[in-house]
Formats: structure tokens, sequence, C-alpha cells
């Protein structure tokens, strides 16, 4: 009992017990196989044949199982020991086919877990695959969704522009409908009479009276006039001028609204098409299997790969003819 510990770490024993009550004095140990160091799931778990393995017994052909080198070296052991004591084993054949039915039934409860081991392996590195593809295709989808939100974030400060752009438009607009008829009127009188007062009033005559009325107080009335006008025409003008101007940038952002929605919308449909392509990869991968989709997957990236160094190799050999 004691050898076997010292022979098996990996296999922790929880109970032993000697039988003396047969013809044969017998020993049941009870033990459970384990390993440590696991790089997935849990750091410490159950495992035959990876604890049988660490103890150097590995699989080789359908008869040379783990378990099967295992107990065959347990046996020499035994038979060590025994004639250490001057006890010979008598070997009255071990062949499969006479194997009893508790020792059958263990051997094939042993090939049954060393199966399940195996296809557990297989599943979790299958899962630990597809949570690196996933994980991708996530961060794919969030960049998507935060340039969707970043787009939308524009398109909305572009509206409030455009809205401010819109009110200042028809607040300018009023106005200019507003005093557009005044405004003509004072054009035209401005235009009238803004040649010099000399031109615009008359001599009076040979009449002291006359000649006095204009210098004195036709004149001088007439250039505040014309002054005041001017400086009404000039107000329109500059009025005209940023109504113009406001129009134009109207425009722009009206422009920039329109690009932002047919953006926002071609990302939603790409976001709605890289949906549809990935539900169509899971089909893809559960119909054909994970291990071909990913041998496709490799191939296909190599093939790229050496597209694109052909590309650059030829690009190169023009530019070096070209010089």
């Amino acid at each position: 009992m004691k050898g076997f510990q010292e022979r098996n770490p990996t296999l922790r024993v929880f109970s032993a017990h000697l039988h003396m009550d047969e013809a044969t004095p017998h020993l049941h140990i009870d033990f459970v196989p384990y390993i440590t160091g696991s790089k997935r799931g849990l750091d410490t778990r159950v495992s035959l044949k990876q604890a049988l393995s660490a103890l150097g017994f590995k699989g080789g052909t359908r008869m040379e199982t783990e378990l099967n080198q295992w107990v065959t070296a347990e046996k020499q052991q035994l038979a060590s020991i025994m004639l250490e004591h001057g006890i010979e084993w008598e070997q009255k054949g071990t062949h499969e086919k006479h194997l009893s039915l508790l020792d059958f039934e263990k051997q094939k409860r042993a090939k049954e877990v060393a199966a399940l081991e195996k296809q557990k392996a297989e599943l979790e590195e299958h899962n630990a695959n597809m949570q690196e593809v996933n994980e991708k295709w996530l961060d794919q989808l969030e960049n998507i969704e935060r340039e969707i939100s970043s787009a939308h974030e524009n398109r909305e400060e572009a509206d409030k522009q455009a809205d401010q752009a819109k009110k200042k438009a028809s607040q300018y607009e009023k106005k200019l409908t507003e005093i557009a008829p005044m405004v003509k009127d004072m054009e035209r009188f401005a235009e009238k009479y803004s040649d010099d007062p000399d031109e615009v009033l008359p001599e009076a005559g040979t009449l002291e009276t006359g000649k006095s009325y204009r210098e004195k107080k036709a004149k001088p009335l007439i250039k505040k006039i014309v002054t005041v006008l001017r400086s009404v025409y000039r107000a329109y003008l500059d009025l005209s001028r940023r109504f113009s101007e406001m129009q134009r940038s109207y425009e722009r952002v009206w422009s920039k609204v329109n690009s932002l929605t047919a953006r926002v919308e071609e990302l939603w449909n790409e976001n709605r098409m890289l949906r549809e392509n990935l539900g169509d990869f899971e089909r893809v991968k559960g119909a054909l299997g994970h291990d071909t989709v990913e041998k496709i997957v490799q191939a296909e990236r190599q093939r790229e790969q050496v597209l694109k160094e052909q590309k650059r190799a030829q690009r190169r050999k023009i530019n070096r003819g070209e010089r």
C-alpha cells in the first residue's frame, strides 16, 4: 500500500481495505486520478487518462492503452514484492477473453472514461476557438455600432445647425419682405436725388429771394435727405449681402445633413449584413464542423496573402522599370 501511493502520486488514495476472509488475501485500493496545471477550466481536475499519462504511460495501440500499461506495471511490482517474500506468482493466463466479468467491466468503463476525456478535451478546444471567433465578430460589431452612434450624434448636431440656419434665414427673409417695398422706393428716390444739389435744384433766376431760398433752405434740406437715403441704401445692400451669405450657409448645412443621412443608412445596412453573415457563418460551422471550416479559413487567408505578395512584387517590378 505504501509503495502504491509512492509510485502513483497522481492517484490520490482515499480508501484501502485488506481482505483476509478468502483463499487469497487481497487489497482493495480506492483512489481519485487527478492532474494539476490544467490550461482549461479548473487548475486541478479529475482525469484518469492524463493522470496515467503524467506517470509515463502513453497510449499506443488499442490493446496498449494507458490503463492496460499501468495495470501491467502494477502486476510486475506486485510480483517483485511477492518474490522478496519467497512467493511465486502462478500465472494461469491473462488473455483478454479470460478476464473475469468484473475486470471486463472495469476495462470497459476505463475505455469509456478515456473516450469521454478525449471528447471533453476536444469540446473544450472547440469552445475556446469559437469564443475567439465570437469575440472577433463582436469587436467588429461594436466598432460599427460606435461608428453609427457617432454618425447619429453628428447628424443631430447638423440638424440643430440646420434648424438654427432655417430660423435665421426665415427671420431675415421676413424682414426683407417687410422692408422690400420701402427699400425699393428709397432706392429709386436715392437714385433720383443722389446727384449734386446744384443740378437737382434749378436756379431761381434773377430774383434775389429765390436764390436766397435755394442757398439757405432748399440746398441744406436736400443734402440731408440725400445723406439719409444713401445711408439707408448702404444698409439695404449690407442686409442683402448678409442674407445671401446666410442662404449659402443654410444650403451647405442642408447638404451636410443629407450626406450624414445617407451615411447612417449605409452603416445600418452594413450592420445588418454583418449580422446576417455572422449567422450564416455559424450555420456553416454547424453543418461542416469547426475543424473543416477552420481549415478552409486558414487556406483562404494563405491564398489572399500569396496574392498580396504577388501584387507587391509586380508593383515593385513596374516601378523599377519606370525608373
